[in-house]
C-alpha cells in the first residue's frame, strides 16, 4: 500500500524530469526571445522532451467541437502507481492504492508539451502541423 509521501515523490520525479528537459531554454523578460542556457539549442531541447513524451503507454486527446486540439492526458505508467501528464489540468497526477497526488507544471513546460502533443494529434488524424 502506498503512502501520500510516496505518491508525492513519484509525481515530483516526473515533474523534475519533464521540467528539467525544458529548463535549458531561458526566456528574456524584456524581448521574450528564448535562448539556450547550457549550450543545448532549442531543437535539442524540443527533441528530448518529444522523445520522453513518446515513451508513453497511451494518450487521450481532448478536441474542440471543430476538431482542433484542446489538451492531452498522457499515461506514463500504470499499475502501481499510475501516472498521467494532464495538460488541461496543468500537471502530473499520480494514483495508487486509492490515494492521489497532483503536481503543477510550470506554464512554459505545459505550452511546450501542448505544442508537441498537438503535432502528434494532427499527425494521427492525417493533418499537417
Amino acid at each position: 500500500m502506498s503512502t501520500a509521501a510516496e505518491l508525492k515523490d513519484r509525481a515530483e520525479h516526473f515533474k523534475s524530469r519533464i521540467e528539467g528537459m525544458h529548463e535549458v531554454i531561458v526566456r528574456c523578460p524584456t524581448c521574450g526571445n528564448t535562448f539556450p542556457s547550457d549550450g543545448m539549442d532549442h531543437m535539442e531541447c524540443h527533441l528530448a522532451l518529444r522523445e520522453y513524451l513518446n515513451d508513453n503507454l497511451d494518450v487521450w486527446y481532448k478536441v474542440k467541437g471543430d476538431g482542433s486540439y484542446y489538451s492531452s492526458r498522457i499515461l506514463m505508467e500504470y499499475g502501481g502507481p499510475t501516472t498521467y501528464i494532464d495538460t488541461e489540468k496543468g500537471g502530473i497526477e499520480t494514483f495508487w492504492g486509492g490515494k492521489t497526488h497532483f503536481e503543477l507544471l510550470n506554464e512554459e513546460t505545459l505550452e511546450a508539451i501542448d505544442r508537441i502533443m498537438e503535432g502528434e494529434y494532427l499527425s494521427t488524424i492525417g493533418r499537417c502541423v
